[in-house]
């Protein structure tokens, strides 16, 4: 098998060490993007599983400021760097404006409005956090009114071994 990849690749070790750069680069800027989508709609992931919010946090924290200062983030350095050894054109800016300008942000982009897309990031996450927040009340409440209803015991007792709904019976609840 890695026979067959190796053949698969330049046999010129220039044209090889050229190709790796290419595919380090185009790695760079799918996990870019991806970090993108994430620091946007992380939050909705928060919402099916509650530990993502460790992660999301952090990169909400550093797309808004990146945007928002209108600093470049260090992977577009990163890439341009890749490509440039790879022998293609970098470009110049930051990643947004180079991929997802027309696509993201209009014609005439100003410090101004950056400044508001950020703020409308993290403003649409803590709207979505408000979310999560209500919905852990509502399991919490939800808990508390079930504590000691026959259906929860017996899901209990299916959980812990040896114990039935009958033992759980003068017992103090948990």
């Amino acid at each position: 098998m890695a026979r067959a990849v190796i053949m698969l690749l330049p046999a010129n070790r220039a044209k090889r060490k050229t190709m790796l750069y290419r595919v380090l680069a185009d790695l760079v800027l799918v996990a870019h993007f991806a970090f993108i989508l994430f620091a946007i709609f992380g939050g909705l992931l928060v919402l099916l599983r509650f530990n993502v919010i460790w992660l999301h946090v952090p990169a909400l924290v550093w797309g808004a400021a990146i945007v928002g200062l209108g600093a470049i983030c260090p992977l577009t350095p990163l890439e341009n760097s890749l490509r440039d050894m790879a022998g293609q054109q970098a470009y110049t800016g930051g990643f947004l404006e180079h991929y997802l300008l027309l696509a993201i942000y209009p014609p005439g982009l100003t410090r101004e409005v950056q400044v508001l897309l950020a703020a409308g990031l993290v403003i649409l996450n803590v709207i979505i956090y408000i979310l999560v927040w209500q919905r852990m009340a509502d399991r919490k409440r939800q808990t508390e009114k079930n504590e000691g209803h026959p259906r929860v015991l017996l899901i209990l007792s299916t959980r812990i071994r040896g114990w039935t709904p009958a033992r759980w019976a003068g017992r103090p609840s948990l």
